[in-house]
């Protein structure tokens, strides 16, 4: 750990004391006697000492959750989970009701304890996860910052096993009967992530969901530029972490209210279609779809104003391209749109989409740039979808229009953002630029 965490001091700490003042008060837990006291406690037992179930006053459950988070903050959210620090103060507490010689001891000895336990307890992991969608053809891997996408070999979970602690018992075995029925010889995703374990894989995942979602802005600005929403079958190939809502796996049963007989069927949605990438494809991802920007973007924590929403755009690209209903789709790219072009003010939100995204459109190749009465269209049937007023259906074409502005101005935004840009009030003037040059001779 390069920077451990140290005991708070100042203004801080005082509130965390006047908080420990509350928690090593015995009158703060309460330990029923009878079925009818028993009865009275709606709430989890805090812990147990021996056989009796300790309860928590709510004074007491307030001033932990308080206490924890003051202690979280001042460990750092982005290095520990909440949990993880609300547990080792509950451990702490109850260690001081198991051994009342501990409990004499001043506020600054347990703080010291509690920081070393969470200093103990941040640790590098290696989280691992199959991929849904994505075929690799001519290469075995692809990788950036502190993950890759590979499928495991014999070696890979040979040198996973190999670490696996003895005493651990049957674990070393479990653990390679699981390797080699989930992940060995299929594509999985992979990241080496620091922090406590529950902060860890919840970043992993974040991460993980992040890289799918760069996929499927490729694929949705693949289509832009080609002007082909049908390069993919049906709406796009469907990338996506194994077991998600989104991965396209279903199991069901159907059985006959009559006769009785049942049909049964598994498998992955025959709409969809793995997203082959090529060793070209995969140059022309990471390159002119500016993935290796991307993700580099997302794993970093000092993004500027306008990288940090381009990140939040490809998030709703994402989420829009692997939305089923149509009209759902339709809102997350106009969403996506909302949060590049206009998240920074309320004011107009309408007349400057209509200014805008013409602008911005215009900029490409091979892809029409739009009018002001066909945004305003669109853009009255996304409220039309948002507030139940349905005049009609959403069209698919009308769909891979919106996501080609979507993609297209993600990708103007991203672009702008390695040019000196850094927030998207100055994206909007130079777009008034633009604007202006269009209107002279």
């Amino acid at each position: 750990m390069d920077h451990p965490v140290e005991p708070p001091s100042g203004p801080g700490k005082g509130k965390l004391k006047r908080l420990w003042n509350v928690l090593e008060d015995p009158a703060s837990y309460r330990i029923p006697r009878s079925p009818e006291e028993f009865q009275s406690l709606f709430t989890k037992s805090f812990f147990q000492l021996g056989h009796r179930f300790v309860y928590l006053t709510d004074a007491a459950a307030e001033a932990l959750r308080l206490f924890a988070d003051g202690l979280l903050q001042h460990a750092g959210r982005g290095r520990f989970s909440y949990s993880f620090i609300w547990k080792i103060a509950r451990d702490h507490i109850k260690g001081l009701l198991e051994d009342p010689d501990r409990a004499s001891g001043t506020f600054e000895v347990h703080l010291a304890a509690m920081v070393n336990e969470i200093n103990a307890g941040y640790r590098s992991w290696t989280y691992i996860r199959r991929i849904e969608g994505i075929k690799m053809d001519g290469f075995r891997e692809i990788a950036a910052g502190s993950w890759r996408i590979f499928a495991p070999a014999d070696d890979d979970v040979d040198r996973i096993v190999a670490r696996v602690p003895t005493s651990s018992g049957k674990w070393p075995q479990q653990a390679r009967d699981f390797l080699e029925m989930r992940f060995r010889g299929k594509l999985c995703f992979t990241a080496l992530v620091e922090g406590d374990q529950q902060h860890a894989q919840e970043r992993a995942v974040r991460l993980g969901q992040f890289v799918v979602d760069t996929f499927r802005f490729a694929i949705a600005l693949g289509c832009a530029l080609q002007n082909n929403p049908r390069r993919y079958k049906a709406d796009g190939a469907q990338v996506a972490l194994a077991g998600s809502p989104q991965d396209g796996w279903h199991d069901a049963l159907v059985q006959d209210a009559e006769s009785g007989e049942v049909t049964i069927s598994g498998g992955s949605d025959e709409s969809r279609q793995p997203l082959v990438i090529r060793e070209p494809d995969l140059e022309r991802f990471r390159k002119d779809m500016h993935l290796d920007l991307l993700w580099t973007l997302g794993e970093r924590s000092d993004r500027s104003e306008l990288e940090s929403v381009v990140v939040e755009a490809v998030r709703w690209i994402g989420d829009a391209q692997a939305e089923p209903r149509i009209g759902s789709a339709l809102i997350k790219y106009w969403t996506a749109l909302e949060v590049l072009l206009t998240g920074f003010a309320e004011q107009d939100i309408a007349r400057r989409l209509r200014e805008h995204v013409p602008i911005i459109v215009a900029q490409f190749t091979g892809i029409a740039s739009p009018s002001r009465n066909q945004v305003r269209r669109l853009y009255d049937h996304r409220s039309d979808v948002i507030h139940g007023r349905l005049p009609r259906e959403t069209a698919r074409t009308d769909l891979h229009t919106v996501a080609s502005w979507a993609a297209v101005c993600t990708c103007f935004y991203l672009e702008l953002s390695t040019r000196g840009y850094e927030t998207r009030e100055h994206v909007e003037e130079q777009c008034a630029r633009l604007a202006q040059e269009r209107k002279q001779p």
